[in-house]
């Protein structure tokens, strides 16, 4: 199969099909196999090609199908083929998953197609009553386009193309035995759609249940501490600063968390650090939450975007975690206002480039995933950060000098004393 597959551009049945999207002006879904980058593979692509002719969308399959019925097919398809690494609407190829067609729903979806090529005794078991249950869990048209018939003496696909209500009722079907092409034609009530959604709103606790997510990000390091997060978790940022800080900061001139601690400033500067990072973390939390609520644009999920992405999260994170290493934990976490100053303000790396570098490198970060969800409603919500940051350095700046300044003033005078 490796040797057999050309890329898009080459494929002479995939360029007939585009022509023929132009000519009938009619959207077509059709799945294909390309080869990967380094050849060994190929990528099993669901394309959607719309009325001119144009590829919007490509989607390559998550799931792959690996069988071994006893008496039955013997099918490895991850021994040839890559697996995908994003869900991407309107497609949904993994029928066994729920998973991916909630998060497709969530995304707004009213149509999920599920083209697919199911075995004989898997489909006469479980095609009917997966493609229902999806059509009822999402309260979306399922279309399902199946191969049908004879690929060879040791394959047989189940066929049974059919399209399914958002009540889970079958309102079009085709038969399990080939011969020849078949066409099958539904109404897709988008009234009835909006009745039965409105009518039985489906409202899962996330608060018990973690929803699924639309993409893996990689595994970076979190915000303010070196411990790893969760796969699929917001980037670094930096650690929540006051956004209140000026001459009358109470720690300051106080000292109400350091005699809480019976007067020891370090242990009152990790307990801050503590919570600043705990605060941090949930803060991620609701930006993840948030942004994956948000619908996605189409433009923002292509490699470009990708691309652009990945740069951000990387220079942000490298502004973040180098100015970390180089504050160490009390210059991080406002030990200055603990009275634990360091010997000299640090200039070097990542302070040579902007004086507030955890600032500037979690908008940065912000951004950057914003790119990766394919969400332009993370544009706002960056926006909004970089905002509560400039207000912040407004007020944290000149106090942070005037501790420093205060430092100085008073060696010179201990330096004029001792001569």
């Amino acid at each position: 199969m490796v040797a057999l597959v050309k890329s898009i551009q080459d494929s002479e049945f995939v360029q007939g099909i585009r022509e023929e999207a132009a000519e009938c002006s009619l959207p077509i879904n059709v799945g294909v196999h390309e080869p990967t980058h380094g050849g060994k593979t190929v990528q099993n692509t669901l394309l959607w090609i719309d009325e001119r002719g144009d590829i919007k969308q490509r989607y390559q399959k998550l799931h792959l199908f690996d069988v071994d019925i006893k008496g039955g097919p013997v099918l490895k398809e991850s021994n040839s083929v890559e697996r995908g690494t994003k869900i991407l609407p309107p497609f949904e190829t993994g029928l066994r998953f729920p998973e991916m067609s909630l998060a497709l729903r969530r995304q707004n979806a009213e149509i999920i197609t599920f083209p697919s090529a199911f075995t004989v005794p898997t489909g006469q078991a479980h095609w009917e009553v997966l493609l229902r249950a999806r059509a009822i869990e999402t309260q979306a048209y399922i279309i399902a386009a199946a191969q049908c018939g004879a690929h060879n003496e040791k394959r047989t696909s189940y066929g049974h193309s059919m399209v399914v209500d958002p009540w889970g009722q079958i309102v079009a079907e085709l038969g399990g035995t080939f011969v020849g092409p078949e066409l099958a034609t539904a109404k897709i009530d988008i009234d009835l759609l909006g009745k039965i959604r409105r009518e039985i709103p489906l409202t899962r606790r996330t608060d018990v249940y973690p929803q699924s997510q639309r993409s893996q990000l990689p595994s970076i390091r979190s915000s303010g501490t070196p411990s790893p997060v969760k796969v699929g978790s917001p980037p670094p940022s930096p650690p929540i600063r006051p956004a209140r800080l000026n001459a009358r900061n109470p720690e300051y001139h106080r000292k109400i968390l350091s005699n809480a601690f019976g007067g020891n400033s370090r242990l009152g500067c990790y307990a801050l650090a503590a919570t600043i990072f705990s605060l941090g973390i949930f803060r991620d939390l609701l930006y993840e939450r948030a942004l994956r609520a948000q619908p996605s644009h189409p433009l923002l999920q292509n490699l470009p975007s990708d691309l652009i992405a990945y740069a951000l999260l990387i220079s942000g994170n490298t502004l973040v975690l180098s100015s970390m290493w180089a504050l160490g934990l009390t210059g991080t976490y406002l030990g200055d206002y603990f009275g634990i100053l360091m010997d000299d303000r640090v200039t070097s790396f990542p302070f040579n480039i902007t004086d507030a570098p955890m600032y500037y490198g979690s908008t940065l970060s912000f951004l950057g995933t914003a790119i990766l969800y394919g969400k332009p409603a993370g544009f706002l919500l960056t926006a909004e950060v970089l905002v509560v940051y400039l207000v912040a350095l407004r007020f944290e700046d000149p106090f942070t000098s005037e501790i420093y300044a205060k430092r100085e003033r008073q060696r010179k005078s201990a330096g004029k004393k001792a001569q």
